[in-house]
């Protein structure tokens, strides 16, 4: 009896706490999340598929995963709505060894913000956003100064 409650009472110490499920993402974060995949991160695959492995140039990384850092958009000065993202990224093959690891991914490789109205994408460089097509080989210019810069408060429903 004695050995069958220091078991149990084990058991109970090493039992985990439920992982608390992530919160539903909102009508914008989809949207937003869409428009990163459709103007930026799917042709940047693309364009890395193209890569010689046999350059001296930095392989492209295995695997990339976008993360919508706002759960409501906000409104630049000129009151277009916008929400911030953060693209992560995992090189080499160890992450894939024992199976991707939180650890392995390298935070904010690229990140910056999306007009889902507008199905626009900027991306930070250095203190300046440029429109995401800059890391596609195009020649683009700095974004005007308002972009990706609240000028109010949060906006309901921005998506279409």
């Amino acid at each position: 009896m004695v050995s069958s409650l220091v078991a149990l009472s084990s058991s109970l110490a090493l039992a985990e706490e439920p992982a608390q499920a992530a919160p539903a993402p909102t009508e914008v974060q989809v949207t937003a999340k869409a428009v990163l995949e459709r103007e930026l991160l799917t042709p940047l695959q693309v364009k890395e598929r193209k890569h010689s492995r046999l350059s001296r140039s930095r392989l492209p990384p295995l695997a990339r995963r976008a993360r919508i850092v706002d759960t409501e958009a906000r409104t630049d000065a000129k009151g277009a709505a916008f929400v911030a993202f953060a693209v992560d990224d995992q090189h080499g093959y160890a992450a894939f060894d024992d199976g991707p690891s939180e650890a392995s991914w390298r935070k904010d490789v690229i990140v910056g913000c999306v007009y889902p109205e507008r199905g626009e994408v900027f991306v930070r460089i250095g203190n300046d956003y440029r429109p995401g097509g800059l890391l596609l080989g195009k020649s683009v210019k700095v974004a005007d100064a308002a972009v990706c810069h609240a000028g109010s408060a949060p906006v309901a429903n921005a998506a279409p």
